[in-house]
């Protein structure tokens, strides 16, 4: 067991070596891909995250808003990757590693539309043992992987990111508890249509600050039951994969150790993919069964706070944190309420709080956001 604090040879080459790439990753990213907003990607992660609000992605539609034309969705700009530092891959001595995204934090300062280049600005990581103090758990570290501004042409800061994640190396690969496959029952299925049927897209019609009063409820949105389709529809909004990268973390796995083939396929699963979709790949890597990329609960928190706030609002913050994996076959409701008002340097700012309840009466996801209302007394005025 790992005593936080003590390292072995192999614990202390690997933390000599993050400290030695993080003095490096300050300054500009090199992205994989051109950093420039285009309506396709606009559209893509529009449709894996809010297929309801014609904002995103109806032109015409767009044009009669306060923004006269498409913007795209909150934390679109996470799809160009800035300079992760990341934990490399590690000595076979510091054991089996599994990355736990804890959450993300996003201050947004101006939309972001087609034909914006937006530049990322990185500072230092920060590595953290966070080992349990009693000495009886597996050594444990809490990474600030990234920390950026989003920065477009204009030299307008656009937005402001943290990435915070847990890696954990065990001596063996994590034995996952049992979890049978998630059967809902019909009055189960009901429920999730009939909150689905009541889904509100605020739009055009406009949510005044004078409107709101503290502890008013968001109507509820349901997603799901998930499938397999939703990953994939996931996926279509991301960058493309590098798959040089992949097949050398595969052979990585192969040559250590650290990666057994799949049973019912026979080849090695490429870790952070396949386990996304098969339960083989999953049981793999110490999981339960197939799971749902924490992206997209992010992405149900956010379309319930745009759809409430209506398109004449702005997102000005969304602190979300990541509890629980939800296996692919269980259905989320995202809830929340609004838990403060006020007016600060001119804007009029409504805080909320949101969550999503699983079917099992589980709260895997939470998040607090703060968004910009137009007032009854001020309705054009934008900041």
């Amino acid at each position: 067991m790992a005593v936080r604090g003590v390292y072995s040879k192999a614990e202390q080459a690997l933390v000599d070596d993050f400290n030695k790439r993080n003095e490096k990753a300050i300054g500009w990213s090199t992205p994989r891909e051109m950093p420039v907003a285009t309506e396709e990607t606009i559209k893509k992660f529009a449709m894996s995250v809010d297929r309801w609000n014609p904002l995103w992605q109806d032109k015409v539609y767009a044009a009669g808003t306060r923004w006269g034309g498409i913007i795209a969705p909150p934390c679109y700009e996470g799809r160009f990757m800035g300079k992760m530092v990341a934990i490399q891959q590690a000595s076979p001595e510091c054991g089996y590693s599994d990355l736990k995204r804890v959450g993300e934090d996003w201050d947004f300062f101006r939309p972001v539309r087609p034909g914006d280049y937006l530049r990322g600005w990185n500072r230092r990581g920060v590595l953290k043992d966070v080992t349990s103090l009693d000495g009886k758990g597996p050594r444990k570290w809490g990474l600030l992987e990234s920390d950026l501004d989003r920065i477009n042409q204009r030299d307008e800061l656009v937005s402001k990111f943290k990435l915070n994640v847990e890696i954990t190396f065990s001596p063996e690969l994590p034995k996952p508890d049992a979890m049978p496959k998630i059967r809902l029952t019909k009055e189960e299925l009901d429920f999730i249509e009939e909150v689905a049927d009541k889904e509100e897209v605020r739009g055009a019609n406009v949510r005044y600050f004078e409107d709101v009063n503290v502890g008013d409820k968001i109507t509820p949105i349901a997603f799901g039951p998930t499938t397999v389709v939703d990953v994939a529809a996931e996926m279509g909004g991301m960058p493309p994969f590098d798959p040089k990268m992949v097949r050398k973390n595969m052979r990585y796995g192969q040559l250590t150790g650290k990666m057994k083939p799949d049973p019912e396929t026979g080849f090695y699963a490429f870790g952070g993919l396949e386990r996304h979709f098969l339960d083989s790949a999953a049981l793999l890597e110490g999981k339960p069964r197939g799971f749902l990329f924490a992206v997209m609960s992010r992405g149900v928190l956010a379309r319930l706070i745009t759809s409430w706030m209506g398109d004449d609002a702005f997102m000005k913050k969304f602190h979300w944190r990541h509890i629980a994996l939800t296996p692919i076959g269980d259905a989320l409701i995202a809830k929340g309420k609004a838990v403060n008002k006020r007016v600060e340097n001119g804007e009029y700012l409504v805080d909320l709080e949101v969550w999503l309840d699983n079917m099992r009466g589980n709260i895997p996801e939470v998040a607090v956001a703060t968004v910009s209302l137009l007032s009854k007394d001020h309705p054009y005025v934008w900041k």
